[in-house]
């Protein structure tokens, strides 16, 4: 057991990325790929596919031992599909949440500590993440 708390992630990865523009109103739709660009430096590549107000989607790409390897949690609400590979997901105190497989994914609600890690030799993975505004007080 860990005394570490989440650092909480108050905007979201894919809020903040530079190389995907808002859709904005005007155009309603955008048309994307799954299509990671590779990186050299063992880091996860990462390639933002669509970002809306509320909603962001990108894919990844991992080797073994590569993931986010530190506890956080986020202001969105996600979801993770591996396309391929495998992501082993830990809560808070370092207990497995679950081992993803290809074809399968995990839900994880805002405010959840968390972190991956991906094992074997390449893991591909889908994250999307829906952000939702306060219900307005009646």
């Amino acid at each position: 057991m860990t005394d570490e708390r989440p650092n909480l992630v108050t905007d979201g990865f894919s809020w903040r990325h530079p190389l995907v523009p808002a859709i904005s109103e005007s155009q309603g739709v955008r048309h994307f790929s799954l299509e990671t660009r590779p990186r050299d430096d063992g880091k996860v590549a990462r390639s933002p596919l669509v970002r809306t107000e509320h909603l962001s989607v990108y894919v990844q790409t991992c080797t073994d031992g590569q993931g986010e390897n530190f506890i956080h949690a986020h202001a969105d609400e996600a979801t993770w599909l591996v396309l391929s590979g495998e992501a082993v997901f830990y809560d808070a105190e370092g207990e497995i949440l679950a081992r993803v497989r290809g074809g399968e994914g995990l839900a994880i609600a805002r405010g959840v500590g968390y972190r991956y890690v991906c094992s074997g030799d390449t893991t591909v993975m889908v994250r999307s993440a829906a952000r939702f505004e306060s219900a307005p007080s009646t």
